[in-house]
């Protein structure tokens, strides 16, 4: 993966894959890169391999961060295998969902989210 993330096309889902060392401020980049060379509201991010825990404020900075988007509605499945990951990730769904526009879910698995997104 170039910079420790890779970002990818499936139909109507974009993949994020997150490296083990992505920084806040790489996944701020990935956010912005993203909003602006893509235009789709189904968004999976496989943290699968990362291993750099947020702290509570990058938690609520980001969610602020990408909820003053201006977007449609989005969905966002997040990919956390691992159980201290998943914890995380289930409070960062709670800022996240804040904008009325977005719905995050968390998973085990990619296959699950994939399924999830799919569905929509």
């Amino acid at each position: 993966m170039s910079n420790d993330y890779q970002i990818t096309q499936d139909g109507e889902i974009i993949l994020i894959t997150l490296g083990e060392n992505v920084t806040f401020n790489t996944v701020c980049e990935i956010w912005d890169g993203m909003m602006s060379e893509y235009d789709c509201t189904k968004r999976l991010w496989d943290l699968t391999h990362f291993k750099v825990m947020p702290t509570q404020e990058e938690m609520v900075e980001f969610a602020y961060y990408a909820n003053k988007t201006a977007q449609p509605h989005s969905y966002s499945a997040m990919v956390a295998p691992t159980d201290i990951l998943f914890g995380v990730m289930r409070q960062h769904q709670v800022y996240r969902e804040r904008d009325e526009n977005t719905t995050v879910r968390v998973f085990r698995t990619v296959e699950e989210a994939r399924s999830w997104l799919t569905s929509l």
